[in-house]
């Protein structure tokens, strides 16, 4: 038999071997990785304003166990594994149409958000998502996002919360 006979069981192996390849590099592309991380004093939180919105950055310590292990403060860890020494130690997201006030003193205390876009559906779920995070990093307290690698070694949150 020769590739190029036409036969109908060759043509539908290439067939579903092509589907298959073409599944796969889809689901690859917009897969979520689930990152667990324990807020407190070793999180760097940046919260850099623009004229559109915010630019919110986490910095962390990469942990070197699984995360359903536990988590020291400060830490991020896959749920099943410790993370590698190429992963990164960052993690980003914009926030379109949303400005925050944070007062950083000795207590780490307080958030408050002082402007948001006009969708209120959107802005609510922003306000909880970011509040969500805020809170986590000031309490010591474990949160959980959806990440995906950019080519600048830092991740890219693509969902916020379980």
């Amino acid at each position: 038999m020769h590739l190029c006979d036409g036969s109908p069981k060759l043509v539908a192996i290439l067939l579903a071997t092509a589907l298959l390849f073409l599944v796969t590099v889809a689901t690859a592309e917009g897969r979520k990785h689930p990152l667990m991380c324990k807020g407190g004093q070793h999180t760097i939180l940046g919260l850099t304003p623009t004229h559109r919105g915010t630019e919110i950055y986490i910095g962390f310590k990469r942990g070197d166990q699984p995360a359903n292990a536990g988590l020291e403060p400060g830490t991020c860890a896959w749920p099943d594994r410790a993370m590698g020494e190429n992963d990164a130690i960052a993690m980003t997201f914009f926030a379109p149409e949303f400005f925050v006030k944070v007062s950083l003193n000795e207590h780490f205390s307080s958030y408050q958000p002082i402007g948001f876009g006009p969708d209120s559906e959107a802005r609510g779920k922003l306000e909880r998502e970011l509040w969500y995070l805020l809170t986590a990093i000031k309490d010591e307290s474990e949160f959980m996002v959806y990440v995906d690698s950019r080519t600048d070694g830092i991740f890219e949150i693509t969902w916020i919360g379980p």
